[in-house]
């Protein structure tokens, strides 16, 4: 897997473990503004001109499951709204999530590919 990530953007420091909200598909990420790398709600974008694979937050999947549509990977998967908090190896595409009952599950991101489109809300 690919990612976007470079050194610095705007003065924060970007590592492979920063979540980002949106992109712009055609524009360099050094080239981004900072009110769509960190406001912008995931809107099912298109894939960024670089072919990596973006991986966001912020955009709570109501159901708790990851959204992965192949370019671009959602994994807020409303922990603040009583579902799971998720964690993902951008290495190996392993996920594991952890409830607020203490169960925890495993799986792959790649089994979360081609789902339909959930209502996206916000943590209030």
């Amino acid at each position: 897997m690919r990612l976007l990530a470079i050194g610095d953007i705007h003065g924060c420091s970007i590592a492979l473990d920063t979540l980002l909200k949106a992109i712009d598909p055609h524009q360099p990420l050094i080239e981004q503004p900072s009110e769509k790398l960190f406001w912008e709600k995931f809107n099912f974008p298109a894939p960024h001109l670089s072919g990596k694979t973006m991986i966001c937050g912020h955009t709570p999947q109501r159901d708790g499951r990851p959204l992965n549509i192949g370019h671009a990977v959602c994994i807020d998967t409303w922990a603040c709204g009583g579902q799971w908090l998720t964690g993902l190896d951008v290495q190996t595409g392993e996920i594991w999530q952890a409830n607020q009952q203490g169960q925890i599950r495993t799986g792959r991101i790649a089994n979360f590919r081609h789902r339909q489109p959930l209502q996206l809300v916000e943590c209030r």
